[in-house]
């Protein structure tokens, strides 16, 4: 007995809103969108200004961790003195940050 009645509430079809139905990925996907794009596109425009920024003599550090001076700088590389007179060519993408001029790792 207890399974029939158990059967017959399950058969019973529930007609939810759209609403009540795609709401909660709408929030997820909004949520999603503040929490990793939108960062994401203001680090990556920082990153732009700041290569198009880059101008000779600006202390650098590279992704790879070397600092030292601009030197040169063409459309899509630039030339860094990293110290006892060598320097060494990169991808303008390979800029990191620029340092201001009292901070450690300066040549």
């Amino acid at each position: 007995m207890l399974t029939a009645v158990l059967i017959a509430q399950t058969d019973s079809t529930s007609t939810g809103s759209a609403l009540g139905t795609f709401l909660p990925l709408v929030l997820l996907a909004g949520v999603f969108y503040l929490a990793f794009i939108l960062p994401n596109r203001r680090r990556l425009k920082a990153m732009k200004e700041l290569r198009s920024a880059l101008q000779i003599g600006d202390q650098v550090r590279t992704a790879g961790g070397m600092f030292g001076s601009v030197v040169g700088i063409n459309d899509d590389r630039v030339q860094i003195d990293v110290g006892g007179g060598t320097t060494i060519t990169f991808a303008v993408g390979a800029i990191a940050e620029r340092l201001s001029a009292d901070e450690p790792g300066d040549s």
